[in-house]
């Protein structure tokens, strides 16, 4: 970011010799200036008094100059720190030297302290910021903007220039606490070499003495300097080169591009030895492959011939997590939901919604409503509900995300989840959402090659969970996940009911990957209807009743509900009538009438025996004469219940 660096690279690129002139200045030798540093963020301060100056406006030639560059002229004497930044990239700064009470403090701010800098915007500063003071005030922000108090003006007679080099750090972030950024601080952000301080204050001291015949340098000069850093010396073999770049380079352009960059090359050493300058040892060239890239960037990537390898090329690993999601995330779109992606960030509040207590919590959240990582796909998609559902009174969404659980360890449990719901204005939909919910699941299970979807009852809901209308899902007899009603509590708008459900992914995966595809024979024989209606226990699952009548007979194909009915008047309390609709085949026989009443027989009492169930019509008719029957409040599995 200087023009001396330009020069250099441009020498390089067409092969001549590059002369850099050096700054010139007779130096007295007397008593410094004096100057404390007294932080760590101040690796370099160099500083030299002049006295008898006389600022005014600059020559327009080189005002012109100036401009044409992007920096506006301000005088003579503030003009020549900008041209030693554009020449040799380091940032200077120059105070009124009447101005300072004292000798000059680099230190760190006291908290409150305030300072109204050369944009004329009053900033208080933080214990954070690194400031240059007197002895009664501060004077300028270090590495980012000077003073207004200590500016220099037209009737300035003494100036003071600093050139320093400060922590890159602690620079940019007291640039973003207070908004500012600055030519200086863009470049000191980069980490500058502190070599090319002294360099700058003493070619700015020769510009202002060719600038002002009549100033004077009376002092002697400042040159704090902590922590000298020794030249980085790196080895280079020419083989390596050759062997990284893919071509024969020779040695001798290898050793020649080096030396006209700046780098002193050793060649008599196997490998070489190769000094790195000041200028690009601070965070740019620090181990050997960066000067191979010096050396392949100025024989041009172009120059290097494309090629396959010749290693035997593996094709990457399969990741079937996220093939899975892709399978999914087609899936439920082509049938009419919508994908969300929310952030994974929640505020303090969502403790309420799960009733959990503790989460992972960010060290650096960018506001107080991402400060924590989210337990639930259900937290973020609640606070867009609103609006949507007043737009468009029927919802249907769906998000493939991860939540984020504490586990003791260094990184948090990450679950890959599934959130699907159904909203809807009409709050008497929730039965209809629901069990359309489950069908949809049902669907999709079977489009990725899983079966037996069950429900149960989840006795331990969460907060947002509705608790009589809640289930855990199981396949194969593992558990995916859970499903519900969401709490009235926290709907976010009233009159509405939303159902969503929950599944984790993972299980899902492996559940698929036990799964293998085999061709079943279609029947070539006709399938055979019949309905059947149940009176039972209220407690009593679908699912259950299924599992029962499918071990009980021979050639049941399906089992579909297509009805459900209570009646306190006609049925009693606690009791339920079931519809279904069942389907009889063969793979190798055309069933006759007995064959079917048989089966038919088989589960009548499988399911009398198993779920206490009783057919409708004897039902009715033992309601008729009240000593008839007896139908037990018990279930399959829930006989605790």
């Amino acid at each position: 970011m200087g023009h001396r660096g330009f020069a250099r690279e441009l020498a390089t690129i067409f092969g001549v010799n590059l002369r850099l002139p050096e700054p010139v200045v007779s130096i007295p030798d007397t008593t410094p200036f004096e100057v404390q540093i007294k932080t760590d963020g101040c690796r370099r301060f160099c500083a030299l008094p002049i006295e008898g100056v006389t600022v005014g406006p600059n020559e327009p030639n080189k005002t012109f100059r100036l401009e044409q560059l992007g920096t506006k002229s301000i005088s003579n004497i503030v003009d020549i720190t900008n041209w030693v930044m554009l020449e040799f990239g380091q940032p200077m700064h120059v105070f009124d030297a009447d101005k300072i009470e004292g000798g000059l403090t680099v230190r760190q701010a006291i908290a409150g302290e305030k300072i109204v800098a050369l944009d004329g915007n009053e900033y208080e500063l933080t214990a954070e910021d690194m400031v240059v003071a007197d002895d009664k005030k501060v004077l300028s922000i270090a590495g980012v903007m000077g003073g207004l108090g200590s500016s220099v003006t037209s009737e300035t007679k003494n100036i003071l220039f600093e050139a320093a080099n400060w922590d890159p750090t602690a620079v940019r972030k007291t640039g973003v606490r207070h908004g500012i950024r600055t030519e200086s601080s863009m470049r000191y952000e980069k980490s500058l070499a502190p070599e090319k301080c002294l360099r700058a204050l003493l070619a700015a001291a020769e510009i202002t003495l060719d600038y002002c015949p009549k100033a004077k340098i009376n002092y002697g000069l400042t040159d704090v300097f902590p922590c000298p850093q020794k030249q980085l010396t790196l080895p280079l073999d020419p083989v390596q080169v050759r062997k990284i770049a893919g071509v024969d380079i020779e040695e001798k352009y290898m050793e020649t591009v080096l030396y006209r960059l700046g780098f002193k090359v050793d060649t008599s050493k196997t490998p070489w030895e190769v000094t790195v300058p000041f200028f690009r040892s601070s965070k740019d060239v620090r181990i050997t492959e960066d000067l191979i890239e010096e050396i392949i960037r100025m024989y041009g990537f172009e120059n290097i011939p494309s090629s396959l390898p010749t290693l035997p090329l593996r094709p990457p690993l399969e990741n079937k997590l996220r093939e899975l999601d892709w399978q999914t995330r087609d899936w439920w779109s082509a049938n009419g939901s919508l994908e969300l992606m929310n952030y994974s960030f929640v505020k303090e509040d969502d403790k309420i919604l799960t009733g959990e207590s503790e989460y992972i919590e960010i060290e650096n959240p960018l506001s107080d409503e991402y400060q924590f990582l989210r337990r639930s796909l259900v937290s973020n998609t609640l606070k867009h509900l609103e609006s949507e559902l007043r737009t468009h009174g029927e919802l249907a969404f769906f998000e493939l995300g991860r939540t984020y659980h504490p586990a003791g360890e260094v990184l948090p449990h990450e679950k890959s989840e599934l959130l699907l719901l159904r909203a809807s204005l009409n709050a008497k939909l929730e039965n209809e959402q629901f069990f359309a919910l489950k069908s949809d699941i049902n669907l999709w299970l079977q489009n990725i090659g899983l079966k037996d979807l069950e429900t149960k009852k989840l006795e331990a809901p969460k907060p947002y969970q509705h608790p009589a209308k809640v289930a855990e899902i199981f396949v194969e007899g593992e558990m995916i996940g859970t499903m519900a009603v969401l709490h009235p509590q926290f709907l976010p708008h009233k009159p509405s009911t939303i159902a969503f459900a929950e599944i984790d992914m993972k299980v899902i995966q492996a559940l698929c990957a036990k799964e293998t595809d085999a061709y079943k024979k279609l029947s070539l024989f006709p399938s055979v209807h019949r309905d059947l209606s149940l009176v039972m226990g209220e407690v009593v699952a679908m699912g259950d009743l299924v599992k029962v009548a499918k071990k009980a007979t021979k050639y049941l194909e399906s089992m579909d509900l297509f009805d459900e009915y209570r009646d306190v008047n006609k049925l009693g309390i606690g009791l339920k009538n079931l519809a279904f609709h069942l389907s009889f085949r063969s793979p190798s026989q055309t069933l006759t009438e007995d064959l079917i009443e048989a089966d038919m027989t088989a589960i009548i009492e499988a399911l009398k025996t198993e779920a206490k169930a009783q057919l409708r019509a004897d039902f009715d008719k033992a309601k008729l004469h009240p000593g008839g029957h007896s139908l037990e409040q018990s279930s399959i599995h829930l006989d605790k219940k």
